[in-house]
């Protein structure tokens, strides 16, 4: 009768400790997908920063781009490219 009182309380014992582990098992999966929502919603944040910064550098080329050919085609004018001579000359 002893015996098996006292295999009933281990039992017992041993059912509490998985409930707890059990129990803090599922609070860390928790906290980590917390932590890993955070973290999409940063990376999302920064890539969202990161693609209009690099709007703004591709309109600062293109504008860019545009005033050398403007530059270009004002010094062509200005200044004709030199022609060759023929040789019978």
């Amino acid at each position: 009768m002893i015996k098996h009182q006292n295999k009933i309380i281990a039992q017992k014992a041993l059912g509490r400790r998985a409930k707890n582990i059990n129990r803090e098992l599922r609070s860390t999966v928790a906290k980590q997908e917390a932590m890993t929502a955070l973290q999409q919603k940063e990376f999302h944040a920064r890539t969202a920063q990161q693609a209009k910064g690099l709007e703004a550098l591709t309109a600062t080329l293109k504008e860019q781009a545009s005033q050398i050919q403007k530059v270009s085609a004002q010094f062509e004018v200005s200044n004709p490219a030199p022609q060759m001579l023929a040789k019978n000359q």
